[in-house]
């Protein structure tokens, strides 16, 4: 039996929303099932609400202590950056207050770790846009792949591409750099707009409009089960 490793912030986890009894929780665990489903052994390490850094560390930690488990397929599914600006460097001087590079830099920060630990444990990891959309290159990631730039956009490919989904990373930027608004406004228009898209979405992010539903698990489970894993 073929095993899968999931990782990645609540997107990853599955479905979410209100049970029978109004809890909100995690009603399905959407790309974990259909992996289970279809004959596969499943491991998922999602956390939810994790910034990206935590993510990485606790994935590390697993391959380290697991070697006796033989992985044929590792997705990573990328969250928000933004989760990070609280503890990690935001470098907008370096990039003269251009907000798009400073973003994409901290990603690319990001992809360079998860590369470094894809060398140490010996693995490949293939990357999905969760959250938000990948939208830094991957040739320097000798042990990265790219299979999904967007969830988003593989449910619909007219979607424009956002960096920043969160609506606290969103505005945490607005607070702390109100002086620059006329930079952050195509930022955080391009991430108001994306959440207003899932919001009213009911096909694709129901019932709680900000996760990926029962349905857009299983795109993306048949998209990755014919294009990647062939």
């Amino acid at each position: 039996m073929k095993t899968v490793l999931i990782t990645g912030c609540s997107w990853g986890a599955g479905v979410w929303g209100k049970d029978s009894n109004g809890d909100y929780g995690l009603l399905d665990s959407g790309l974990t099932r259909f992996y289970l489903e279809n004959g596969f052994d499943a491991l998922n390490l999602s956390f939810p609400g994790g910034d990206a850094w935590i993510l990485l560390q606790q994935l590390d930690n697993f391959l380290w202590t697991n070697p006796h488990r033989k992985i044929e397929h590792i997705y990573y599914i990328q969250t928000d950056i933004g989760r990070n600006f609280a503890h990690k460097e935001f470098p907008i001087e370096r990039f003269n207050y251009n907000f798009d590079s400073a973003v994409d830099f901290m990603y690319y920060k990001l992809y360079e770790s998860l590369n470094e630990i894809a060398q140490r444990r010996r693995v490949k990891i293939k990357i999905i846009g969760g959250l938000t959309d990948v939208t830094v290159p991957f040739q320097l990631f000798d042990s990265l792949e790219l299979v999904v730039p967007s969830w988003c956009q593989l449910i619909d490919p007219e979607l424009p591409s956002v960096r920043l989904v969160d609506p606290e990373s969103l505005s945490w930027l607005t607070e702390r750099f109100s002086l620059h608004k006329s930079q952050l406004l195509s930022l955080l228009e391009q991430g108001t707009n994306r959440l207003d898209y899932m919001n009213n979405n009911k096909k694709w992010f129901w019932p709680d409009g900000g996760h990926p539903n029962v349905q857009a698990h299983e795109k993306l489970f048949d998209y990755l089960i014919k294009n990647v894993q062939t």
